[in-house]
């Protein structure tokens, strides 16, 4: 399948004004399969979700990774709770790391506060680590603000992109 046909049914799902992704699932990771299974391994995968608020984004690529149709690398990021009360974020490397689940976020009553350099630290580091896995989907979930001062993680950010 060439790139420019799988970018023109990738925008067309994305854009759906159809908010229910537990439908369209199984046609997002038909597509992805079998874009997966035309590309060249010499490169990572990259493929861009996005969408408004709380239309389950994440939830789509939760639902994806666990049916385990392809090899994935990169990182989540997750609200971190505390007695049913949302305290932040934190995220989740689907790599293997020394550690994991590294906290990124202390919520207030109306921002989340970033905790700095942990871009720069440990998503880099996963970057680093996935970017060496070329026949695997590269996956970094929540890509928007929280980073958005983290000059060492966009540089890295935008050498994945390109590569």
């Amino acid at each position: 399948m060439k790139k420019e046909l799988w970018n023109k049914l990738l925008f067309k799902y994305c854009n759906r004004e159809v908010y229910s992704v537990f439908d369209q699932m199984k046609e997002f990771a038909f597509l992805i399969k079998i874009f997966y299974n035309e590309t060249e391994k010499e490169e990572t995968m990259k493929i861009f979700l996005t969408g408004e608020k709380q239309i389950g984004k994440s939830t789509c690529i939760q639902k994806f990774i666990d049916q385990n149709i392809v090899s994935v690398c990169g990182f989540l990021t997750k609200p971190l709770y505390e007695k049913d009360q949302r305290i932040g974020f934190y995220m989740h490397s689907l790599v293997e790391m020394e550690r994991n689940d590294c906290r990124i976020s202390i919520q207030h009553e109306t921002y989340n506060e970033v905790i700095e350099n942990i871009f720069n630290t440990f998503a880099c580091e996963i970057l680093d680590k996935s970017m060496q896995l070329k026949d695997h989907l590269l996956v970094l979930d929540e890509i928007g603000t929280m980073e958005k001062n983290e000059a060492k993680f966009i540089d890295r950010l935008y050498k994945a992109i390109e590569e």
